[in-house]
C-alpha cells in the first residue's frame, strides 16, 4: 500500500524540476560500460538525487522532516516538458 494512502495524507502538492535539483543523468554511464545495457535497475538516479537533495535542503534550511512534514509522491512532467518530481506536503 502507498505511504501517503496508508498514513492518509490530504496535503498541497508541491513540484520542482528535477533539472533545478541535480545535474546528473537518470542513468548510470559506468554500469553501461562495465555490464552493457543496465536495464530498469539503471534508471532514475537523477529522480533519487533530486529527491535527496530537496530533502536535505528542506531539512536543513526550513527545520522540516521528511516522512513528518512532507513526502515524496511521484514524477511527473510539467507544460513545458520537463521531468519534475512532487512532494506533498502536510496541511
Amino acid at each position: 500500500m502507498a505511504y501517503e494512502v496508508k498514513n492518509k495524507w490530504n496535503g498541497t502538492e508541491v513540484e520542482h524540476k528535477i533539472k533545478t535539483l541535480t545535474n546528473r543523468e537518470s542513468y548510470s554511464r559506468e554500469i553501461n560500460e562495465e555490464y552493457g545495457e543496465g536495464g530498469g535497475l539503471n534508471a532514475g538516479y537523477d529522480v533519487v538525487e533530486a529527491v535527496a537533495n530537496y530533502a536535505n535542503q528542506k531539512g536543513r534550511l526550513d527545520g522540516k522532516e521528511y516522512g513528518k512534514d512532507f513526502i515524496f509522491k511521484t514524477t511527473g512532467f510539467d507544460d513545458e516538458g520537463d521531468t519534475t518530481i512532487i512532494f506533498e506536503v502536510k496541511s
